[in-house]
C-alpha cells in the first residue's frame, strides 16, 4: 500500500467500527457481499442521534478506510447533520485517496444516505 496517505493507512491497518451492529434498527448495503465494492452499514438510532455506527466491506485498504472513518464521522452525530456527508468530504477527511480509488467514499456513502433516509 505504499503511497497512500497516513489517515488511510491508520484506518487500513487498523480499523475500527467493523462487523454486524446486533441492535441495529436500519441498516443498508451497496454491492454483492463476496464481491468487490460491497459495503454494509449498519445502525442504532435513537432520538434523532446515530447511537452507533459499524460497517462491513468487501474490499482492500481504501474500501477498509473509508467504512471505518465514516462510522467514527458519524457515531453520536444527529441524522441531520450527517445527511450532508459527500464522498467528498470522506475523501478529504482520509486526506484523499489516489484518483484510481475515489468510488470507494461513494460505495460508503451510498448505504448510508439510503439507511437515513429510509
Amino acid at each position: 500500500m505504499a503511497g497512500y496517505w497516513e489517515t488511510v493507512l491508520l484506518h487500513a491497518e487498523s480499523p475500527g467500527n467493523v462487523g454486524w451492529l446486533d441492535d441495529a434498527n436500519a441498516a443498508a448495503t451497496k454491492g454483492s457481499p463476496g464481491s468487490p465494492p460491497f459495503m454494509a452499514t449498519y445502525l442504532q438510532v435513537e432520538d434523532g442521534r446515530l447511537a452507533e455506527a459499524r460497517y462491513r466491506t468487501f474490499g482492500r485498504g481504501p474500501a477498509i478506510a473509508v467504512g471505518s472513518l465514516l462510522t467514527e464521522m458519524i457515531a453520536g452525530r444527529r441524522i441531520d447533520d450527517r445527511l450532508t456527508l459527500t464522498d467528498q468530504d470522506l475523501t478529504e477527511a482520509l486526506g484523499g485517496l489516489p484518483p484510481e480509488k475515489t468510488w470507494c467514499a461513494g460505495v460508503a456513502i451510498s448505504p448510508l444516505r439510503k439507511t437515513l433516509q429510509e
